[in-house]
């Protein structure tokens, strides 16, 4: 009656540093905190993909390859694990000192509850940031984030207590397992993807070519910010675009060829539809392109043609209808949405990104060419229009680090970094808003010069990506009978006439772009002087590639393949700046200084041969012999008053007979969604 008691069961799950006396051992604390650096990271990353997807509708979970998506989730596991597996394995080191000599203690439970307090702030400040970006109330936000983190300490709580320390031993066990067998699929993913080292990845060419078709497919390329004089078929050093340069001597290089507008969405929209600003209103009056207006791209489609577009810019997509023609469509922005959340976010705001060689990255140009591949594998043989825009000289720049050493020094090179956000804010902002409104005084030489050799570095490094994109196409049979258009939609300023990115006024440093054509079996070079502009594209399109009979020339759109031909016919190409954004030209007109304050007022430019006419609404008058005088620094308006007049003239009666656009009556669908982006790409003011 008085036999003792049987041992308790639960002796046997004692841990074996409290039957020892003793804590837990180094060994364990520093395990237990790797495995939980392990899970959380991978938890966070899958959160950042599912966050990116909620809060910017990037549609990466539904229309993108799911290797891609895999390629993004390593890519955000990568970031996490250099963070926090240093930051866990210092945190298990202290724990295992701290409990030294204390029996029972167990690491699970306590470095697990630290990770998620350590996450939930490092995370929080990058949400906040986000919210900011995407103009939201961040009262709102906060609290809806202190109630998530509550919500979730409440939860691991409970289920502690329930679970006690061996269920949490078994469960982190378990996800420890899970997580990195899916770590190292996504980390295989990221290695065979664009996204580990775009600078050195190149895209899988074709096992196969089709059989030669007889109309001419039509490859499309803009080189978003790309000023001519950037390039060695146009002036540029010896050296500096050395495939261009190569490709430029068996095609037309057109040497007057200037921008109808001078920014993105205007530009592309008379490239599309041959119609001036004026007519079109896109950037000016409206940002929709109306269904009724026809595009080249509708016209190759109901023709037979496969159309798609690859395009950087995100203005180049659904929010503008820009894309209205083109059966596949490719916004690669939308798709780096997924690996820019948290703390990549973070490590660009912090000039920390060269620390983290996979988010060196470029704009998209390495992912264009890798989805283009993939695109032409899957056509059957017919035609294609494949359009491009390629983004890497825009604002912020973001160019691989072997592209910047080429040009930079070493200071150059941390500044390029540095510059982006750590030093000003957001780059674009910086120069578009306030450089340009307030005056660029605040830019040290250091900035400028990087700046400078940072879009250097970007033009070189598209030049590679224009190599690899000719050799997808050759090695599927299809270059040889393509007519293939290399151009830009506007210059940069740089710095030039004070004024640094682009959109103000109709220098050439912004006007003036490059257009090289190559129709199919074009062996010979040719170099045209005669003025062209951008919505001479339209024409030469539609022509090449359904025959002269399916569109007559206009005054505003003719066949460059015919302008070369016939040797150069006389012709006054007209550009348009229809005055300062709604948030910038208030500033500017309320400026003491009057260079800035002419800044605001609308123009038009006129150019003949060697002579170019600006006419401002503001009663200025400039011209300029841009042969003689390429800077456009020496006005001779009042010199040559004869020419003036007659320019002058023409731009009356070019009003007189090209159509004016007019506002829609209801805001078109996604103006908000159009409005963000704008700010988010530096054309207008406010919060980016």
């Amino acid at each position: 009656m008085n036999d003792p008691l049987p041992p308790a069961t639960g002796a046997e799950i004692v841990p074996a540093s409290a039957q020892s006396g003793r804590g837990p051992s180094v060994a364990r604390c520093a395990g237990v905190a790797l495995a939980v650096a392990l899970v959380g990271s991978t938890l966070l990353a899958v959160a950042e993909l599912l966050a990116s997807e909620l809060l910017f509708g990037s549609g990466i979970l539904r229309d993108w390859p799911w290797d891609l998506v895999a390629a993004a989730l390593g890519r955000n596991l990568l970031t996490y694990l250099v963070v926090w597996t240093p930051a866990m394995l210092v945190c298990g080191l202290l724990y295992a000192l701290l409990v030294r000599g204390r029996p029972g203690a167990a690491p699970e439970a306590p470095l697990t509850a630290l990770f998620v307090l350590l996450a939930g702030v490092v995370v929080l400040l990058a949400d906040l940031d986000m919210v900011h970006r995407l103009e939201l109330e961040l009262g709102i936000a906060a609290g809806f984030a202190s109630l998530f983190a509550a919500a979730a300490t409440y939860a691991l709580g409970r289920w502690l207590s329930r679970g006690g320390g061996r269920g949490l031993r078994w469960t982190l066990a378990a996800a420890t397992a899970v997580c990195g067998a899916a770590a190292g699929l996504v980390i295989v993913a990221l290695v065979r993807s664009p996204l580990l080292n775009p600078g050195a990845f190149r895209a899988a060419l074709p096992a196969r070519a089709p059989s030669a078709g007889t109309r001419p497919n039509v490859l499309w390329v803009v080189l978003d910010t790309a000023r001519a004089d950037a390039f060695g078929c146009y002036g540029a050093a010896p050296g500096r675009t050395p495939f261009v340069d190569e490709f430029a001597r068996g095609a037309i290089v057109f040497e007057r060829a200037v921008a109808n507008a001078m920014w993105t969405v205007p530009s592309h929209a008379s490239m599309f539809t041959g119609l001036p600003l004026r007519t079109h209103g896109l950037g000016a009056v409206l940002m929709w392109l109306d269904d009724s207006t026809r595009t080249a791209a509708e016209a190759l489609r109901a023709a037979g043609y496969a159309t798609a577009m690859f395009t950087n810019n995100p203005l180049i997509g659904s929010t503008t209808n820009l894309p209205q023609g083109f059966q596949t469509l490719r916004v690669i922005h939308d798709f780096h949405y997924g690996t820019r959340f948290a703390l990549s976010h973070l490590a660009m705001r912090f000039g920390l990104t060269p620390r983290l060689p996979w988010l060196d990255s470029d704009r998209g140009a390495a992912l264009t060419n890798h989805l283009l591949a993939r695109w032409l594998e899957q056509q059957a043989d017919r035609p294609v229009l494949v359009f491009i825009n390629y983004m890497e000289p825009h604002l912020s720049r973001e160019v691989p680090q072997p592209y910047r050493r080429r040009f930079m020094s070493e200071a150059e090179l941390h500044r390029s970094y540095d510059l982006r956000r750590r030093l000003y804010g957001e780059l674009h902002e910086v120069l578009n808003d306030r450089a340009n409104v307030d005056g660029d005084a605040f830019l040290t030489p250091l900035d400028r010069s990087t700046l400078v050799k940072q879009y250097q570095a970007a033009i070189r490094y598209l030049d590679e990506r224009l190599r690899e994109l000719m050799e997808i196409l050759r090695a599927r049979g299809l270059l040889e009978n393509t007519l293939v258009i290399l151009t830009s939609d506007h210059g940069e300023y740089l710095g030039a006439h004070g004024m640094w990115s682009h959109r103000l006024l109709l220098y050439d440093d912004l006007a003036r772009v490059p257009l090289i054509v190559r129709e199919p079996g074009r062996r010979r070079g040719q170099r045209v002087a005669t003025p062209v502009q951008l919505s001479d594209l339209f024409a030469t399109v539609v022509r090449t590639a359904l025959g002269p009979q399916a569109l007559e020339p206009t005054l505003h759109s003719r066949d460059l393949l015919g302008v070369a031909a016939s040797g150069g016919e006389q012709r006054i190409a007209i550009s348009e700046f229809p005055g300062a954004d709604s948030s910038a030209a208030p500033r500017l007109i309320a400026c003491p200084d009057p260079v800035r304050r002419h800044r605001a007022s609308p123009q038009y430019a006129a150019v003949e041969g060697r002579l170019k006419y600006i006419r401002s609404a503001d009663g200025t008058r400039e011209l300029f012999d841009v042969i003689a005088d390429p800077g456009e620094l020496n006005n001779l308006a009042f010199a040559q008053w004869d020419d003036v007049q007659r320019l002058d003239q023409y731009i009356d009666w070019w009003l007189s007979i090209t159509p004016a656009a007019k506002p829609p009556e209801k805001p078109p669908p996604d103006a908000d969604k159009t409005l963000k982006l704008m700010r988010n790409l530096g054309y207008i003011g406010g919060n980016d």
